[in-house]
């Protein structure tokens, strides 16, 4: 089919009137139809997404270098996507080097979204716990990715986190970095009747001009209903198929029907005095919340991996004059040896002893230790051949008459508490944790002989074990360490699932009645009350393979440097 166009009629013309030998345009013909018609599809479809307010929001970016793409390894539904497999190179240091790395995401800009903007009315105090104010904001990132909008940053407090530095947890995850202030939007294109106090919400309730930024005249305020927000996975959870299927397309008849250019979508005000959460992290939100953390703690130079690098105080700069956010990362220190193999336990205690929350044992932990390390043996390797640190985070128990100071670790005692609030030393945790106080437990290994019998066992620490307490440490630091660490172990806790998980370089393992993670790679569950694995030991196996894999060649490396300095010694 040829594309009628005054270009194509004059070709055509000039071809057909002329009986001469072929020309440089009787080759280039077909060449010029092809770039019409290419260009006629492009051009429909660019407009076809444009006005498609169903396509998902979120842009992967070019962040994955992997030339080759090969398909997941699956397994029982649980799966390793070896495309998103970096080997870590041998003279880096693990520890700030992920290896299993999603595709970048990224807002879209007002450009991309045809100024169609997310606001949040919520209060800038949205709680104490960081788990849960983790997931007041998973929802309002969750959703300017899942439907198209650019995103604005509500600068938030986080309890003792934000005492003396307001902007510390922003500047420390990179959340809100070169977004437009969410302040922006009210103070120049809302009325609102907020009266500056961070605990009352700051809705917008109508629109107004403001003639000095002509090109943001926003047409229109639509408040998002919840099942588009924070109960946006109740379609799924239907039974009933065709209520199910309703569900959906009522979805979709919404964003049909605010399909406008130039407009604030508000989250829904009726519920923000109460802190509303979103506990499920999308791919594209875990992606985003990713890139933005290791991006500003990731390789760092092995000579200044235990120095510590200040931020500057937050700061705003006007691009176009839109305002945009600016927090710079601080390098805290970190613990972790390179020649040993880390495991970092979160054991949630502090206030939950309080309000009687559940609670996981250290005998619980000490279960989910050796099965993880019956893993790491039957697979060898270098990791088979380290030494052992099982890292314990905890916050200590409130001093007398510092009950409101929750979370704030300085006013919290340094003495590790089992869940029975029993104070138990590292001495005795070890013993837990090596199983049935034998001085080093041998499990059997799966070589099999002709019988069946087991042929030889496999110890479980034969570079030893060693258990470090880390009561009522600083928590951005503790947290870098357990995100950092080659196996998270968590407890009952939204800061174990929701922050530490998301961000995670190793393999995490968390109460299966609270992980909330997806089948993709490198989540695994466990019985909180037994510590026994739910998970099939084939999904702990593979994933930690994949682990292993990638990290071999720099821990090879810390054992040789290890060895070779301890004979000089």
């Amino acid at each position: 089919m040829l594309i009628d166009t005054p270009l194509t009629k004059k070709i055509t013309a000039t071809t057909t009137s002329s009986q001469k030998k072929p020309t440089f345009l009787t080759f280039c013909f077909p060449c010029v139809q092809l770039f019409f018609i290419l260009s006629a599809v492009v051009s429909v479809h660019a407009q076809e997404e444009a006005s498609n307010p169903l396509k998902s929001g979120y842009l992967i970016g070019a962040s994955d270098q992997s030339s080759q793409w090969k398909q997941p390894q699956s397994l029982g539904g649980k799966f390793l996507d070896e495309s998103k497999i970096k080997k870590v190179p041998a003279l880096r240091n693990r520890f700030d080097t992920p290896w299993y790395v999603p595709k970048r995401a990224r807002f879209l800009s007002l450009a991309e979204s045809r100024h169609r903007v997310l606001y949040s009315p919520l209060r800038s105090r949205s709680g104490n716990g960081l788990g849960h104010s983790f997931s007041v904001m998973n929802a309002e990132i969750g959703a300017a990715l899942r439907l198209g909008l650019t995103y604005t940053h509500r600068i938030s407090s986080y309890g003792s986190l934000t005492m003396g530095e307001p902007s510390a947890v922003e500047h420390f995850f990179g959340w809100g970095h070169e977004q437009i202030p969410r302040s922006f939007i009210r103070e120049s294109f809302c009325k609102s009747s907020f009266d500056g106090f961070p605990h009352n919400c700051e809705v917008c309730e109508a629109l107004m001009s403001n003639d000095s930024i002509s090109f943001m005249h926003f047409q229109e305020l639509v408040n998002l209903p919840r099942n588009l927000t924070y109960s946006r996975i109740a379609c799924s959870t239907i039974r009933d198929a065709h209520k199910r299927e309703a569900c959906f397309l009522s979805q979709a008849a919404f964003l049909k029907a605010h399909n406008k250019s130039h407009t604030i979508f508000q989250m829904p005000v009726d519920s923000c005095g109460s802190n509303p959460t979103d506990g499920h992290v999308d791919q594209a939100t875990r992606s985003y919340l990713f890139h933005q953390y290791w991006s500003r703690h990731g390789k760092r130079k092995n000579d200044d991996y235990h120095l510590e690098f200040r931020e500057r105080n937050q700061r705003t700069v006007y691009r176009g004059g839109i305002p945009r956010l600016q927090f710079t990362g601080r390098k805290r220190a970190i613990g972790h040896a390179e020649d040993v193999l880390n495991i970092a336990i979160h054991a949630r205690r502090g206030d939950f002893f309080k309000v009687n929350r559940k609670m996981v044992s250290t005998r619980a932990f000490g279960v989910v230790v050796r099965s993880m390390m019956e893993v790491v043996q039957r697979r060898g390797g270098a990791f088979a051949e380290m030494a052992v640190v099982v890292h314990i985070y905890s916050e200590g128990a409130l001093m007398e008459g510092s009950e409101k100071a929750l979370h704030d670790v300085s006013k919290m005692d340094k003495r590790y508490r089992d869940s029975d609030g029993t104070i138990r030393d590292e001495a005795w945790v070890t013993r837990v944790i090596r199983g049935s106080g034998k001085s080093e437990p041998r499990r059997a290994s799966s070589n099999k002989s002709a019988s069946g019998n087991d042929t030889r066992a496999v110890a479980l620490f034969p570079g030893g074990l060693q258990v470090k307490f880390h009561i009522a440490a600083d928590t951005l630091t503790s947290l870098h360490e357990m995100i950092a660490a080659d196996v998270f172990i968590g407890s009952l806790s939204g800061m174990g699932l929701h922050v530490v998980t998301t961000l995670s370089r190793g393999i995490h393992v968390m109460p299966r009645r609270v992980s909330t993670f997806n089948m993709e790679c490198c989540s695994v569950g466990f019985d909180s009350e037994s510590g026994r694995i739910d998970d099939s030991m084939e999904h702990v196996e593979m994933f930690w393979d994949g682990f292993a894999r990638a990290n071999e060649a720099c821990a090879w490396r810390a054992l040789a440097t290890s060895k070779k300095r301890n004979r000089h010694s």
